[in-house]
């Protein structure tokens, strides 16, 4: 079995180093085309391809409507990515409950423990008071 990478972030931070060895080849395609990533895909005759981006900024979703894999899913996306050619959404059953699945467009395949992983920070993190305690309304944020 080949890993390959498809990058769509040139990023030189401290994982960076750690990941690319897990993968026999590293594409970066941040500055490439959905056309030439599709006959990159196709070139390089992905049978499984997995998007882990989801609907994030900057996310190459549509490089899935080309169906340039035979087998395409879909992992750590907030939710269905409505592509038809995207076969399948891989989540838990914590997150996606069987009733769930109706609002999916991708068959839903649950892994036993898994969907995001969180590592705690390495520095303490004061927790302050609740703003809604003091203002008398509920103020959301999203962090993305």
């Amino acid at each position: 079995m080949k890993l390959i990478a498809y990058s769509n972030f040139d990023r030189s931070d401290q994982w960076g180093p750690q990941f690319r060895p897990l993968f026999s080849q590293w594409h970066s395609i941040q500055k490439q085309t959905d056309a030439d990533v599709v006959a990159q895909i196709v070139k390089d005759g992905i049978h499984i391809l997995i998007d882990l981006q989801g609907h994030s900024g900057r996310n190459r979703l549509p490089v899935f409507l080309y169906q340039p894999a035979p087998v395409q899913a879909t992992w750590l996306s907030p939710g269905s990515t409505g592509i038809q050619e995207i076969d399948y959404y891989i989540g838990n059953p914590y997150l996606i409950p069987e009733e769930e699945e109706k609002h999916f467009s991708e068959q839903v395949l649950r892994l036993p423990e898994t969907e995001a992983c969180f590592t705690p920070p390495d520095f303490e993190l004061p927790v302050n008071g609740l703003p809604a305690e003091n203002s008398s309304f509920i103020t959301f944020g999203c962090f993305a």
